[in-house]
C-alpha cells in the first residue's frame, strides 16, 4: 500500500514539473527575446532591433502559429483563421482562432495543448536544426539556412499572456488525466 501512494505522489510530482517546465520554457524564452531586443537596440535602436527579432525572424512567427493550429487541430478544435505574419501591428505578430469542441474534458485538453504548442514544437525542432547545422557542416549555405530557422523558432516559442491563460484554463483538467497516464507508463518501466 505504501508503494501504491508513494508511486502516486511520484506521479503527482513529475506531473506537475512536466506542466511547470512547459511555462518556464516558455517565460524563459520570452526573457532571452527580451533580452537580446535590449542588446541589439544598443547597438541598432529600439525599432531596428524589434524589426530584426519580429520581421527578418519571420520564420519563427509562422512556425509559432502553425504549431497553435496544428495542436488545436489535432486535440479536436476546429480552427477557423490563421494569420502567420499581421504586417502593420505594433501589438501582434500573428494569432490563431479556434473552436474548442466536445466536453469540457476535451475542450480543456484543446485549449492546453493549442496554447502550448510553439514550446513543444520547438524542443523538438530547434535540436533538429542544429543536428543538421552539424551534418552537413561543409556547406556553408546549409549551415546559414538550419541556423537562421533554429534561432527564429526559438525567438518565436514563447507563451504570449493569452497562451499562459488558456493553458492555465486547460491545465486544471490536463492535469489529473496526464498523472494517471505517468503513473500508468511509470508502473511499466519502473
Amino acid at each position: 500500500m505504501s508503494n501504491l501512494i508513494a508511486s502516486v505522489i511520484i506521479s503527482m510530482a513529475f506531473t506537475a514539473v512536466l506542466m511547470l517546465f512547459v511555462i518556464f520554457a516558455g517565460r524563459l524564452i520570452d526573457m532571452l527575446n527580451d533580452f537580446l531586443i535590449y542588446r541589439l537596440s544598443n547597438v541598432t535602436g529600439r525599432n531596428i532591433a524589434s524589426f530584426i527579432i519580429n520581421r527578418v525572424l519571420f520564420i519563427g512567427t509562422v512556425f509559432h502559429e502553425l504549431s497553435h493550429a496544428l495542436f488545436a487541430k489535432i486535440s479536436g478544435a476546429k480552427v477557423t483563421k490563421i494569420r502567420c505574419l499581421v504586417v502593420f501591428s505594433k501589438d501582434t505578430l500573428g494569432y490563431v482562432n479556434f473552436v474548442t469542441q466536445g466536453s469540457a474534458m476535451s475542450q480543456s485538453i484543446q485549449c492546453c495543448l493549442a496554447s502550448c504548442a510553439p514550446v513543444l514544437t520547438a524542443f523538438f525542432t530547434v535540436p533538429m536544426f542544429v543536428w543538421l547545422s552539424i551534418t552537413y557542416s561543409g556547406n556553408v549555405l546549409y549551415n546559414i539556412l538550419f541556423a537562421y530557422c533554429a534561432v527564429s523558432i526559438l525567438c518565436h516559442a514563447s507563451m504570449s499572456s493569452a497562451d499562459l491563460d488558456l493553458y492555465r484554463k486547460g491545465a486544471v483538467c490536463v492535469y489529473p488525466m496526464l498523472t494517471l497516464f505517468v503513473f500508468a507508463v511509470r508502473g511499466l518501466f519502473f
